[in-house]
């Protein structure tokens, strides 16, 4: 009676062991995102970004490049869907509009608009072609009130 009741302890201390190593190799598992934000300067890959402007009233503020813009580091190409998820104070903002284009500026890969309403923003999917960087060009019309640093936080998400 004793031997069954060892058998048992042992057999369900491996069945045991086994899970918690199955559970282990589930949870520690992750991969690093082929589509990223990339800061043009130091070339760092991010997987979100703040933007911060300064903005004026009832004007509109250029950031062409943004000092940061997209880039894909995979070997084939990947759907990428950017929104803007937060901007902190929206009452000083009459509209941001973002676009995504070719590193020439020539090609337009993606437009993503906010001018007012709920956050985050409807996601905006374009396809990055692989091994390829985009720039961003960042427009935002300052509302009849608005003095002062904006910031505005991106974020995206490729499959």
């Amino acid at each position: 009676m004793h031997a069954k009741k060892i058998c048992l302890i042992l057999l369900l201390l491996a069945m045991a062991t086994f899970c918690i190593a199955y559970v282990w190799t589930l949870t520690s598992t992750s991969t690093t995102p082929k589509v990223q934000f990339i800061k043009f300067s130091d070339e760092t890959l991010y997987n979100t970004i703040d933007l911060h402007y300064d903005v004026y009233p009832d004007m509109w503020t250029q950031g062409s490049n943004a000092t940061y813009g997209i880039r894909n580091t995979d070997t084939s190409d990947h759907t990428v869907y950017l929104y803007i998820d937060a901007i902190d104070q929206t009452s000083k903002v009459a509209n941001v509009t973002i676009w995504i284009k070719s590193l020439d500026g020539t090609t337009n890969k993606a437009t993503i608009t906010w001018q007012g309403g709920s956050l985050p923003t409807t996601e905006q999917s374009f396809s990055a072609s692989a091994n390829t960087k985009y720039m961003m060009k960042v427009w935002i019309k300052g509302a009849s009130s608005a003095l002062g640093e904006l910031v505005i936080s991106l974020r995206l998400k490729s499959h």
